[in-house]
């Protein structure tokens, strides 16, 4: 599997401007490494923690598929969903 920084999830939706070669190198399962949001004043967050986990993947028809999730996987005391507070709710989005 490859590595690589979020910033090619991005660009990943701009393949069909590429060329064809462009667009088969691609193609294949890549890995998350990192994934920041910087907005306009140059202030950085990281929506789903500072090491999450999260694949890539593209296939040879253009389709693709993205998961992320928060690493480590959050520990909530409750077990079942009716019990979580709000607050426990949206830690887990």
């Amino acid at each position: 599997m490859r590595k690589l920084l979020f910033a090619l999830f991005v660009i990943g939706s701009a393949v069909p401007i590429f060329s064809q070669g462009a667009a088969r190198s691609v193609v294949g399962s890549w890995k998350l490494i990192k994934y920041v949001d910087t907005a306009a004043n140059g202030k950085t967050t990281y929506p789903w923690g500072e090491k999450p986990s999260g694949v890539l993947i593209y296939d040879e028809t253009g389709h693709m598929a993205v998961q992320i999730q928060r690493t480590p996987v959050l520990k909530l005391a409750a077990t079942a969903e009716t019990k979580l507070t709000r607050s426990q709710k949206a830690e887990m989005v």
